[in-house]
C-alpha cells in the first residue's frame, strides 16, 4: 500500500515525467552487473544487506530513482512491536538507506531523496525537476568503467507480479470450470 507521502510525489513525478514510472522496484535489478568499489562490498557484507530484498520507491526506466523518505529515517519511530529497539532500528535503517545510496550511484543511477518535511508545500514541480537534473549531472559523473557491464535491467514491479499472479489463476479457474463442463457432459451422455 502506498504511504500518502508517495502518493503526493508521485503525482508531481508525473508531472515532470508522463511515461511509465515503476514503483517499489528491486534494487537488485537496478545495480545488476555494476562492479563495486572494495568499500562498498564490505559496507554489504559488514551489514548483511541484501539488495534483492532491498527495494526503490520510484524509478523512471534511464532517468532517475526517487526515495521517499518518512519520519522513520530521521528519529526513531516504533510502528509495532516486533521493533525491539527504534534506536536500532534508526541505525540499521540509515545504514542501508547510504549502501542504497551508494549502490545506485555506482551503477551510474542518480537517486532522489524526497524527505516527509518537504511535502507541505515546499516541494513543486520545479523543485523536484530541478533537483532531479542535479542528480542526473552528478551521476554523468560516475567512472565510466563501473557502468560498463551494466545489463538492462528486466522491471516488474510488486504490483505487475500481482497482476501476472491474478491472470495465471483466472486462467487455471477458466480451465477447470471447462474440464468440469466437459466430465460433466461426458458423464450425462454415457447415462442416456
Amino acid at each position: 500500500m502506498d504511504s500518502k507521502h508517495l502518493i503526493k510525489v508521485l503525482k508531481l513525478v508525473k508531472l515532470i515525467y508522463p511515461t511509465t514510472i515503476w514503483k517499489e522496484t528491486n534494487l537488485h535489478n537496478l545495480v545488476d552487473g555494476t562492479i563495486f568499489s572494495a568499500n562498498l562490498r564490505a559496507l554489504i557484507k559488514e551489514s548483511g544487506a541484501d539488495l534483492k530484498r532491498m527495494r526503490v520507491d520510484l524509478y523512471i526506466k534511464g532517468q532517475v530513482a526517487i526515495e521517499v523518505h518518512g519520519e522513520q529515517h530521521e528519529k526513531p519511530v516504533k510502528f509495532s512491536n516486533e521493533i525491539l529497539d527504534p534506536e536500532e532500528e534508526l541505525a540499521k535503517r540509515k545504514l542501508f538507506d547510504e549502501i542504497k545510496f551508494r549502490a545506485l550511484a555506482e551503477a551510474g543511477i542518480p537517486l532522489v531523496t524526497i524527505w516527509f518535511s518537504e511535502l507541505n508545500g515546499q516541494l513543486t514541480e520545479a523543485i523536484l525537476r530541478d533537483r532531479i537534473q542535479i542528480m542526473q549531472e552528478q551521476a554523468n559523473k560516475v567512472p565510466k568503467q563501473k557502468r560498463a557491464s551494466v545489463k538492462s535491467p528486466k522491471f516488474r514491479t510488486r504490483t505487475e507480479a500481482f497482476d501476472a499472479r491474478q491472470e495465471r489463476l483466472a486462467k487455471a479457474s477458466k480451465i477447470r470450470k471447462a474440464a468440469y463442463r466437459k466430465a460433466k457432459l461426458n458423464r450425462i451422455s454415457k447415462e442416456q
